[in-house]
């Protein structure tokens, strides 16, 4: 720990650690098949990878103190992705559009809503389950949407007559291929807002200068389903995703 400049702990309390945790594999895979290209091989101390397999499996502070201890002799190679994966550093990547303008399918915030197809309310039904803060609030299902190659079902919520929420929602199997929908909607994301201003497991968040898009997913264990819903808001509420 000696080797490390003294802003390394400012860096770990700005790091986004699974991005760095992805960033940190995609090297590794890129080295693999250079290895593999030359018939040879990359070596590691055992130590070194002992601490990345538990950073990887809990990318989080904690860790990465402990992959930084763990691992002598690679410090400056773990901080240089610690350090890169803050705001401002070279593996955090700049959004190119905020909420109000992010393509969800045939959806976006800024459209108008005599542009939408069809339109069906709420019932009093369905209010009481999904809410609203006042009568000036309507809450519209709407015509399913194709997003990364599959069919949402979507809702819009309104106020006024303008729209200030989507919501998109879909269900399928655990038996398929989640991780691939997962990856998409990431990539998709990531593409226009950037890297995420929030992750956690099963969550990703990007708050723009104008609104957030927020990206849950999960396996219900019960029925071995796989759900995920995306909130587009110019507020960042969360509601209207299991139409």
């Amino acid at each position: 720990m000696n080797d490390l400049p003294s802003n390394w702990k400012e860096t770990l309390d700005r790091c986004n650690f699974r991005l760095a945790a992805r960033e940190i594999a995609n090297f590794f895979q890129i080295s693999d098949r250079m290895a593999k290209t030359e018939r040879g091989e990359f070596l590691y101390k055992k130590e070194f990878i002992s601490s990345w397999g538990k950073f990887a499996a809990n990318p989080c502070h904690e860790t990465a103190i402990q992959f930084l201890e763990d691992a002598p002799g690679y410090e400056s190679f773990v901080l240089h992705y610690f350090t890169g994966c803050c705001p401002g550093g070279q593996f955090y990547r700049r959004g190119t559009r905020t909420a109000a303008e992010f393509p969800l399918g045939d959806y976006r915030l800024d459209m108008r809503l005599e542009d939408i197809n069809g339109l069906k309310e709420l019932t009093l039904q369905e209010y009481a389950v999904f809410g609203r803060d006042s009568l000036q609030e309507v809450v519209y299902h709407v015509s399913p949407t194709e997003f990364v190659g599959h069919s949402w079902n979507m809702m819009v919520g309104t106020i006024e007559g303008k729209i200030y929420q989507l919501g998109a929602s879909l269900a399928f199997s655990a038996e398929k291929e989640t991780t691939k929908l997962i990856k998409n909607v990431y990539e998709c994301c990531e593409l226009y807002l950037g890297t995420p201003t929030e992750e956690e497991q099963g969550s990703y968040i990007w708050d723009t200068d104008a609104g957030k898009v927020i990206f849950l997913f999960a396996v219900i264990q019960e029925t071995n389903t796989f759900t995920a819903n995306i909130y587009v808001g110019d507020r960042g509420d969360q509601r209207y995703g299991n139409s």
